[in-house]
C-alpha cells in the first residue's frame, strides 16, 4: 500500500502528487532532476532546429503559464541561470514570451514612448493600462531610453471629481473615531496655517471671543476678516462658548436710508448691464426662454397678411434697442418698430415711455393695446396701415 501511494509522488522530491497513476513526475518538473549530460545533449539535439510559429506560441504560452502557477519553475530557471549573463537576444525573447511581440514593439520604441510619456503627457498608469502591462514595465523601458517623464503623483489635487471621492473615503474612513483633546488642538493649529498658534489662542480664548462679539458688537465677517480665517470658524467657536452674537446680515433692512441706497445701487447697476453688456443680454435671453404668446402670434399674423415679410417677431430678447427689447421689427431697412400691450400688464405712461426711448435712437414706434386688437381689429389694422406708409 505503501508503495502504490508512493508511486503517486512526483520523483524530483518535490513532495506533490502526480496527475495520473504511471507518471514519474509532475509536468515540467523532470527538469529538476537531469544531469548536466542529459541537458548537454538535450541542447546539441534542438540546436539548428527550426520551430514554427504555432510552436513558438505554444511554447510561450507554456512558460507564461509556468512561471505564473508554479513557483518552483522560476526558482528552478534563476538556479540555472545564477551568474550568467544573459545576450540581448535572449532578453528580447523573454520579454516577448512575457508581454507579447505588441507591447514589446511599442516599449522598445523610443519614438512611442517619447509620444506617450512626454508629447500626450500620459502617466505611467495610464500607458500601462492601455497597453496591457504593468507600470513597472514602462518605468523600466523609459529608464533604459532615457525617458525623464513627469511626476503625475499629485494629479489628482487639480481634479474636483477625485478630491470628492477622496473625501468622501476619508470621512467614511473617519467616522467615529475618538481624538484626545492634543490631538484635536494640534490638527485645529494644523488647519489654521499660518500662524496658526497665534489664531488658536485668540479662538480658544472666551474673553477675546466675548469682546469682539458681544463688547465690541462685531459682525461675524469683521472679526472673520482680522483674524484670517473663515466665517464658520467663527460660528463654530462661538457656539462652543456658547456666545449669543448679533446678527448683522439683515441690519441694512431695518434702516430706510440704507434700504433706498441698496435698491437704486442695484437699479442702476441693472440697467447699466441692459443698456451696455450685450453678453448679459444674451444671457437674459437664454434663461427666459420667451415664446410668443397667443396675442402676439394672433398680430404677427396680421401682421403677415397686411405686410408679408415685412416685419419679424423679436420679443425674445433677439433685438435690443438700448436696453429694451421690442416685440417686432422691420426687417427690410425701414427703422420702424410695433408693440403689443397687454392692458393688464401696462397702462398709458408705458405708451409715452417706450416711444421716447425709441425715438432716441431714430425709430418710429406704434403701441398697439390687446382690447382694440381683439374688439376692433379693422380700426387697428387701418392705423398699422397708414403708420406703415408714412415717410
Amino acid at each position: 500500500m505503501f508503495r502504490k501511494w508512493a508511486a503517486l509522488l512526483c520523483e524530483c522530491g518535490c513532495g506533490e502528487q502526480v496527475s495520473k497513476l504511471g507518471n514519474r513526475y509532475i509536468r515540467g518538473h523532470s527538469s529538476r532532476v537531469r544531469s548536466e549530460e542529459t541537458i548537454r545533449k538535450i541542447g546539441a539535439a534542438a540546436k539548428g532546429r527550426v520551430l514554427t510559429e504555432e510552436h513558438k506560441r505554444k511554447v510561450r504560452i507554456g512558460v507564461k503559464l509556468a512561471y505564473e502557477n508554479d513557483p518552483g519553475y522560476a526558482e528552478s530557471i534563476s538556479r540555472a541561470l545564477k551568474g550568467r549573463i544573459p545576450s540581448q537576444e535572449e532578453r528580447k525573447t523573454k520579454s516577448i514570451v512575457l508581454i507579447g511581440q505588441y507591447a514589446y514593439d511599442r516599449l522598445s520604441n523610443y519614438e512611442w514612448m517619447f509620444e506617450q510619456l512626454i508629447t500626450k503627457d500620459k502617466s505611467p498608469t495610464l500607458a500601462a493600462k492601455e497597453l496591457g502591462v504593468s507600470y513597472d514595465t514602462i518605468r523600466s523601458w523609459s529608464q533604459k531610453l532615457g525617458i525623464k517623464y513627469r511626476n503625475h503623483g499629485k494629479d489628482w489635487l487639480e481634479d474636483p471629481v477625485m478630491l470628492a471621492s477622496i473625501g468622501k473615503r476619508v470621512r467614511k474612513f473617519l467616522k467615529g473615531r475618538k481624538y484626545s483633546e492634543e490631538r484635536k488642538e494640534s490638527m485645529s493649529i494644523t488647519g489654521l496655517e499660518p500662524n496658526g498658534r497665534q489664531k488658536y489662542d485668540c479662538l480658544s480664548n472666551y474673553e477675546y471671543m466675548y469682546e469682539q462679539l458681544i463688547t465690541r458688537d462685531k459682525s461675524i465677517s469683521q472679526v472673520a476678516r482680522e483674524l484670517d480665517v473663515s466665517e464658520a470658524t467663527i460660528r463654530k467657536w462661538a457656539r462652543k462658548f456658547k456666545i449669543r452674537y448679533h446678527n448683522h446680515s439683515n441690519t441694512w433692512q431695518t434702516d430706510s436710508e440704507k434700504l433706498i441706497q441698496a435698491t437704486l445701487k442695484q437699479s442702476q447697476s441693472m440697467k447699466r448691464l441692459y443698456q451696455e453688456d450685450e453678453e448679459f443680454l444674451k444671457m437674459m435671453q437664454k434663461a427666459w426662454h420667451r415664446k410668443p404668446n397667443n396675442l402676439e402670434r394672433h398680430f404677427q399674423e396680421t401682421l403677415e397678411k397686411l405686410f408679408p415679410n415685412e416685419y419679424k417677431y423679436v420679443g425674445n430678447g433677439e433685438i435690443w434697442i438700448g436696453g429694451k427689447n421690442p416685440d417686432f421689427i422691420n426687417v427690410n431697412g425701414r427703422k420702424i418698430v410695433l408693440e403689443v400691450f397687454g392692458n393688464y400688464w401696462h397702462d398709458i405712461e408705458d405708451v409715452r415711455k417706450r416711444k421716447n426711448h425709441f425715438e432716441k435712437y431714430g425709430f418710429r414706434c406704434l403701441c398697439i393695446w390687446e382690447s382694440d386688437f381683439r374688439n376692433h381689429l379693422e380700426l387697428v389694422e387701418q392705423n398699422l396701415l397708414e403708420f406703415h406708409n408714412q415717410d
